[in-house]
């Protein structure tokens, strides 16, 4: 009871400190249709029941949309996972009036039942996480929580409420799922048409083979014996360049005289000697005949 006095008290100077930073006065709360907080309070103190009623109808059974999602509950858990030691006892109605408590006062510290691990630093972030795209989440982790206080009494501390229900949580099927998704399916279609088309061309290039026939070797391919022939050959020398020179530069020898037999020479002989005869008495008659005068007519 110390301690839920304590933090009505508290709750209500930082309702105060929020109220003075924003610039709102008596007449400012009543045009905007605010209520006073202490006056709240008095009241939820005065009559537990009514206060029960009122909170049953904050339920308004279960939101929109049926089931909850696995990662709500996942936070639910992870939040049921911190020491009790840590965790001040907040009842389902405290709860319900305002998910957000107080952790420290110096430096000001606060969180929120239904959205474990935020830290909020100062009414700014307060404000700013109930009124941010976070909101969203905040919204549907409240109207989670709503639902699961419905068949609690509102003095229930919230935190065995969670922890409960986290306990619940069906564990996900590892089995795989029957259907497949659509992308899936097309993977496996563009696959098979792939090995349809790589057979196609495999046959296509069989039929190729079969039809081309044998050519024959080319020339370069020999037979063993043909090789081996030729690695046991030699390689052939090439002519130096200086022997090349000497023989192109050295005078050539006369021809050698065909071979004769006997009877020609001698026939070749004869005929040298009657012709030299001849050539003698030729000279002989025309010397005499220039020595002897010629004799005139008187």
């Amino acid at each position: 009871m110390a301690l839920n006095m304590f933090k009505r008290v508290e709750k209500r100077r930082r309702k105060r400190e929020e109220e003075e930073e924003l610039g709102l006065d008596e007449d400012m709360k009543e045009v905007l249709g605010m209520h006073d907080t202490d006056s709240e309070e008095s009241a939820s103190d005065s009559d537990d029941s009514s206060d029960g009623e009122q909170g049953s109808d904050d339920n308004g059974g279960t939101p929109e949309g049926g089931a909850f999602g696995e990662e709500d509950l996942e936070d639910f858990e992870e939040e049921s996972d911190v020491e009790e030691a840590e965790q001040p006892v907040i009842t389902i109605r405290e709860a319900l009036r305002d998910p957000v408590y107080l952790i420290s006062l110096e430096p000001v510290v606060k969180a929120c039942i239904v959205c474990p691990g935020k830290l909020l630093k100062g009414a700014k972030m307060v404000d700013l996480h109930r009124t941010s795209n976070a909101c969203t989440a905040h919204e549907r982790r409240l109207k989670l929580f709503k639902a699961l206080a419905i068949k609690a009494s509102p003095k229930d501390n919230a935190w065995d409420v969670l922890r409960e229900q986290a306990e619940k949580r069906p564990t996900p099927s590892l089995a795989a799922p029957a259907e497949t998704s659509k992308r899936a399916q097309k993977r496996k279609a563009h696959a098979a048409l792939r090995k349809e088309r790589r057979e196609k061309q495999k046959a296509k290039v069989k039929a190729k083979k079969i039809a081309t026939p044998a050519e024959p070797p080319p020339a370069a391919e020999q037979t063993g014996c043909e090789v081996n022939s030729q690695l046991v050959e030699p390689p052939k020398k090439k002519p130096k360049v200086a022997s090349i020179t000497l023989a192109a530069l050295a005078p050539a020898s006369p021809p050698k005289p065909p071979p004769h037999t006997t009877s020609a020479n001698i026939k070749s002989i004869a005929r040298s000697a009657t012709g030299r005869a001849k050539a003698a008495q030729a000279r002989a008659a025309v010397a005499k005949s220039k020595r002897t005068p010629k004799v005139t007519a008187s």
